[in-house]
């Protein structure tokens, strides 16, 4: 089902937005605490994908994602617009076979370890309760991939630009 704006600002007003069109299954809106709350949980599971950053570019250059998803495709994100105000949207959202298709992407994750200063994007993925920690940039073999399939796959969670 593809819907119009005006359905679209509805659809989310009322609870959960679906994509016909990419594979993002559902999208619901979270309150920020909680959403944040929630992905600090997510980042203490034994198998979990975690991804924070942004382009830092152009129209995105203010635009910061955050985004944690686990193996049952489930997934919790915070999008950060730097603005005057400053607005921060929290969701919950599903996103078929996202866990695994990242998974494909973002391994193996050795890029540089991320020391908390990073260029463009922290990826940690645990698997089995092994974490790996890395900074991303623009420049990374993983970072056009993730973008492109990020871009195939819209989401309020990461609608650089």
């Amino acid at each position: 089902m593809k819907l119009s704006v005006p359905a679209a600002i509805a659809a989310l007003a009322f609870g959960t937005m679906s994509y016909a069109d990419g594979q993002v299954v559902s999208v619901s809106p979270l309150e920020t605490l909680e959403a944040s709350t929630r992905i600090v949980e997510m980042r203490q599971l034994n198998n979990v994908i975690y991804v924070h950053g942004g382009v830092f570019d152009g129209a995105a250059a203010d635009q910061v994602a955050t985004f944690a998803i686990t193996p049952d495709d489930q997934g919790i994100c915070l999008f950060l617009v730097d603005g005057y105000p400053a607005q921060v949207n929290g969701y919950e959202f599903e996103l078929a076979n996202g866990y695994a298709e990242l998974l494909d992407i973002l391994l193996p994750n050795s890029g540089k370890p991320s020391d908390g200063h990073y260029e463009n994007f922290v990826v940690e993925i645990a698997q089995n309760g092994t974490k790996t920690s890395t900074e991303m940039s623009l420049s990374d073999p993983r970072a056009n991939p993730m973008l492109q399939y990020l871009t195939l796959n819209r989401s309020p969670c990461w609608t650089f630009g």
